[in-house]
Formats: structure tokens, sequence, C-alpha cells
């Protein structure tokens, strides 16, 4: 039976893993100059290896930000509804890992784990600072 109820899971839209409510974790991420006091991301699916996240973060600041978004997960190069123009990303639909680059230029490479029983996804990121300089952070969220 185990066998059967992998392979379903192997079988399924890898974007299926995203889909749900996400809550993140402050205390379980690795953020140097964290600026996130919570967050909260609603992923909907919209079709295959497609989806829509509507996130809201809190800064530590008090200020409150709200962004749509529309992502296609299929190894293509994609510019996502709700980004800055000149933004693009590719995904492996595997595994969820991306990168994202602004006017041609890598800005950000992103490795993308998930817990075996799928309640939490980790982000292991490289973003390219204002200052040019590679910045590495650990992010964790967790399904609600």
């Amino acid at each position: 039976m185990s066998m059967c109820v992998a392979a379903s899971v192997f079988a399924a839209d890898p974007a299926d893993r995203m889909v749900g409510t996400w809550k993140y974790s402050p205390e379980k991420s690795k953020v140097p100059d964290e600026t996130i006091a919570s967050g909260q991301w609603v992923v909907e699916k919209l079709g295959p290896n497609t989806t829509r996240t509507t996130a809201d973060l809190t800064l530590k600041s008090g200020e409150k930000t709200h962004t749509v978004t529309t992502d296609v997960c299929d190894g293509q190069e994609h510019h996502a509804d709700g980004r800055p123009p000149g933004a693009m990303a590719t995904c492996d639909p595997s595994t969820h890992s991306f990168t994202s680059k602004t006017d041609g230029k890598l800005r950000m490479v992103v490795d993308t784990s998930f817990s075996s029983d799928g309640r939490a996804v980790t982000y292991h990121r490289k973003v390219l600072n204002k200052d040019d300089k590679w910045v590495e952070d650990i992010r964790v969220w967790e399904k609600q």
C-alpha cells in the first residue's frame, strides 16, 4: 500500500504541495537583519504548475504589505503577474527551487525543501543586495 501512496504523491502536480495557508516562522528562520515580524501566504492552484499567492506581511517597523502574484513553475523563464516590470523567474517543477532575475541580472537563487510530512517549507536563499553582494538566509513557512 505504501508504494501506491508514494506513486500517487509523485504523480500529482508538484504545485499541489504549495496549495494552502502558510505562516512565516521567524523563530525557525535564520535571517540577518530580519525585517519581517509576521507573515501569511494563501496559495491557490490555478492550473497545471500554476499558482496564485496572496501574501500579507507585517514588518518590524509596523508597515503592512499585501501582494498577489501568479507564478508558473514549469522550468521555463516567466514574468509573474504581480511582480515588478523586468522581474523574471524560473522554477523547477519537481523541487520548487527557483532563480529570479531583474532586467536580465541574476538577483536571487532559492533552494526549496519540504519537511517529510509536507507541513513546512524551507527556502535557502542567496540574494544579491543593493550593494551587489550576495547575502544568504533561511526562511521557514509552516502550513496551517
